[in-house]
């Protein structure tokens, strides 16, 4: 579960990186063409990978193997969004990374909520965490899309709700038991 994390994470970074233009002036000032695709293909990912992480954490494949496929169907669009991405085949503003965004919310709350019916104590913490960035999400989204330039005040709240997730998942994962679901899958 820990890897899907990390790669959610790396993925986000990157996104916002890209999303603001630091990207094009740090990381790689050279290419032209994967400045252009960067924020679609690390907005891709990030929604791909945190409803994977979800599925992981809650050990849904040995507790809920009926919800595999629809936990694991926005890491297939994403994960495709992106490789189609990369190779020239989508482009311009973000209607499939809204598309793949709204999925992976959707399927993320749907997960959270079956974990919340099973009383797992990791669920509060994971909405605390997880819904100020939910709230804030259609700004960098309706950004890369080209429907709203960009606001200071928008990148602010981007910002401030990842910085929040990062304390409280920090906080989330550090005080979580060990073994609480099941041994051999983090």
């Amino acid at each position: 579960a820990y890897a899907w994390y990390c790669l959610y994470l790396a993925a986000t970074a990157l996104f916002v990186v890209s999303g603001t233009g630091f990207g094009s002036l740090a990381l790689w000032p050279k290419a032209a063409a994967w400045n252009d695709a960067s924020t679609y293909v690390f907005g891709f990912l990030a929604a791909a990978f945190w409803p994977a992480f979800l599925w992981q954490l809650f050990d849904m494949r040995r507790r809920a193997e009926a919800w595999t496929h629809l936990a694991l169907t926005p890491l297939l669009l994403g994960a495709g969004a992106a490789a189609l991405t990369v190779l020239g085949v989508l482009e311009g503003p973000g209607a499939p990374l809204l598309a793949v965004s709204i999925t992976s919310a959707v399927v993320s709350l749907l997960l959270l909520r079956w974990a919340w019916r099973r009383r797992d104590p990791a669920v509060p913490g994971l909405l605390v965490a997880y819904l100020p960035l939910l709230c804030v999400l259609p700004l960098p989204i309706a950004r890369v899309s080209q429907l709203i330039p960009l606001l200071p005040w928008a990148r602010m709240a981007m910002a401030a709700a990842f910085a929040w997730e990062l304390c409280v998942m920090l906080l989330v994962l550090a005080l979580r038991p060990q073994g609480l679901f099941g041994r051999g899958h983090l």
